[in-house]
């Protein structure tokens, strides 16, 4: 039970924090501005406004994890995606792409320490460049 409370700790401060951000999100109404910020901003093309939103999830990926990047993302993103014309399972399949930075971007890089689990390894260990 220690254990396995332990491990959920993490988890919990994630959506804690996703929980958040989501609540900010929805009762400032940033989301909308986000929505009219992209699109003035991308000319009403599409693939500018996906590599803004692409740099967005850079950004939060940085930060969050995969979970919680994605219901920010989806929160903020998959409302524009619409207005471009895209279906709901189109926007979501993107955004959950996206969010897969924080897999590999520092500092939360979930990849490098669920491979340092199986390969019982240092996953913060500099490797040698020789």
């Amino acid at each position: 039970m220690k254990s396995g409370a332990l491990l959920a700790l993490p988890i919990s401060a994630a959506c804690g924090a996703a929980g958040i951000i989501v609540g900010v999100v929805g009762q400032t109404g940033i989301g909308l501005q986000f929505t009219q910020f992209v699109t003035a901003l991308s000319g009403g093309y599409l693939f500018t406004a996906l590599l803004l939103i692409s740099l967005v999830a850079l950004i939060l990926g940085m930060g969050l994890p995969v979970t919680a990047a994605y219901i920010v993302l989806a929160v903020i993103a998959v409302p524009l995606l619409g207005d471009f014309g895209l279906p709901l399972l189109t926007s979501h399949l993107i955004i959950f792409w996206l969010s897969q930075t924080s897999n590999v971007t520092p500092p939360i890089a979930l990849a490098a320490f669920a491979g340092a689990g199986v390969a019982n390894a240092n996953p913060t260990a500099i490797p040698a460049l020789s």
